[in-house]
């Protein structure tokens, strides 16, 4: 009987690798009702955590061009479509709100974990009411552990709910089959893609694996929105084109395979993180490079001590990059968790 037993408890542990966006989601306590919007490529998925063992997760994937505010049942997917930007809706106990054509408000935040420094630093995105929350990766620095992911989610349950987030993978972000299953349901699969929100076309690129298919990809992809007319591009990733910090610095394989693709298609602001400090350049080829790293995890305390001719601004301390897109231009803040202002910009 001891063997059955024993034999039953190992299906169940490969079952639960198997299947980890099960397991990932589900808590040991109640949580309140979420909705997470992650953007895939040419998908979403709506993630509606109910609360605990018993209330379980679901996942609904969505098939659309533009962006998201869908379920998968015929009646609400049809009425939704038809919603006017600026509008909002209640699904699954959260306001969504339906960006407006002309204007967006985006919180970038990197390099997060889900410790009291996260906790922080989301409260404060939270307060500046964003459309969109971009993450550049290092999400929970679970390292398999699902207690982690399951905190990080009660984290944005709390902080965010209702507001979509479109996830970047980081390093860290696929240490294990578990934190690789649980990106993939974040960001609907793909490591790469892109989708548009009111005036801005944003590309996600997967700086773990540089390569030239990916390369060719996004020459095509910003191609194709710029022929579609689209306002802004934003380009992000975790690992930064532009570092002066000594702990990682910058990326040269992604720097040299993408920067020359966002010169040529007019990128005015791209956006990474994975050195834990904030940095901005001055514009190099028309583009403005932030590095947004200090979300929540252990800080770096290591900038090179002459900073390089290109680096405008830089900080050692927790903050998040607050961007308000519109047609006539492009606003954007480092914030600290306390809501003081590091860096201003316009862009």
């Amino acid at each position: 009987m001891r063997r059955s037993w024993l034999a039953l408890a190992v299906v169940l542990v490969v079952i639960a690798v198997a299947a980890p966006l099960v397991v990932a989601f589900h808590g040991d306590e109640p949580a309140i009702p979420q909705v997470v919007v992650a953007p895939g490529h040419d998908n979403f998925a709506v993630v509606h955590r109910a609360g605990g063992i018993a209330g379980g997760t679901t996942v609904r994937w969505v098939a659309t061009p533009g962006f998201p505010w869908l379920e998968r049942e015929a009646v609400q997917r049809d009425a939704l479509r038809d919603l006017a930007p600026g509008s909002a809706v209640d699904v699954g106990g959260a306001t969504l709100h339906v960006p407006a054509a002309d204007h967006l408000r985006v919180v970038f935040v990197g390099d997060t974990g889900e410790g009291p420094d996260a906790e922080r630093v989301l409260a404060e995105a939270a307060a500046q009411k964003p459309d969109l929350v971009v993450h550049v990766g290092d999400v929970a620095y679970a390292d398999g552990d699902e207690r982690r992911w399951d905190h990080w989610m009660d984290l944005v349950a709390t902080a965010l709910p209702g507001v979509p987030i479109a996830y970047a993978t980081g390093n860290h972000d696929v240490s294990t089959p578990l934190d690789v299953a649980q990106m993939e349901s974040l960001r609907g699969g793909a490591t790469y893609y892109s989708f548009d929100a009111g005036p801005v076309h944003v590309v996600v690129l997967d700086s773990n694996a540089v390569s030239d298919s990916q390369a060719r990809w996004l020459d095509q992809d910003l191609g194709a929105a710029q022929a579609a007319g689209a306002r802004w591009i934003v380009p992000v990733e975790h690992h930064p084109w532009y570092s002066s910090g000594k702990t990682h610095g910058s990326l040269a394989a992604a720097r040299d395979a993408f920067t020359p693709i966002f010169a040529r298609h007019g990128v005015k602001l791209a956006v990474a993180g994975h050195e834990h400090n904030y940095e901005r350049t001055s514009a190099i080829e028309g583009v403005t490079y932030v590095v947004t790293g200090g979300g929540g995890a252990a800080l770096y305390d290591d900038f090179q001590t002459s900073p390089p001719s290109w680096s405008a601004v830089r900080h050692e301390g927790h903050e998040l990059l607050l961007v308000d897109f519109t047609e006539q231009g492009a606003q954007a803040k480092a914030l600290a968790p306390d809501g003081s202002t590091v860096d201003s910009f316009g862009v």
